[in-house]
């Protein structure tokens, strides 16, 4: 389960659903090892003091994982959202001229319609010409903001 959580992450798409763009970059390869580490340093760190306060071992070392894994999911949470906004834009909302950066779009500028509230992701107006605009789905990290100064967001 942990792994269908964090694979996806890895592999760029940043969600469990396929996604419009496969590649893994080396920055998510990095991430991710990154992560591991720092599972297996904190989980060691939490299981030693555990353990020297009299703990038994079994229980101290899954204690030490349990522990060690909601502080790391945590801190890759945190550390991804700084990254979207450093160097996507993100958050994103509605009205924002965006650029889609993967995918068969990609290169394409569109407006941000609708936000999808608890996900990191939008639903954006591609031009068609004329009228008409196609209203397509995208996660964070494969769109960027056009204009990083100026977002129709709250003030």
């Amino acid at each position: 389960m942990l792994f269908g959580l964090i694979l996806p992450i890895a592999s760029g798409t940043g969600t469990m659903r396929s996604s419009s763009h496969s590649e893994t970059s080396g920055a998510s390869v990095f991430f991710l090892l990154g992560w591991l580490t720092g599972t297996l340093a904190i989980g060691l760190w939490l299981a030693l003091q555990l353990q020297d306060q009299g703990v038994n071992w079994v229980i101290s070392i899954l204690l030490g994982a349990g522990g060690s894994v909601a502080v790391s999911c945590f801190l890759c949470h945190l550390i991804w959202r700084l990254w979207m906004r450093i160097t996507r834009g993100a958050p994103f909302y509605v009205g924002d001229q965006v650029v889609i950066t993967a995918g068969p779009h990609k290169g394409e500028i569109g407006e941000v319609r609708k936000i999808c509230e608890g996900r990191c992701s939008v639903w954006v107006a591609l031009e068609r010409g004329g009228d008409s605009s196609e209203l397509l789905f995208f996660d964070w990290d494969q769109i960027r903001r056009c204009d990083r100064g100026k977002s129709a967001g709250p003030s």
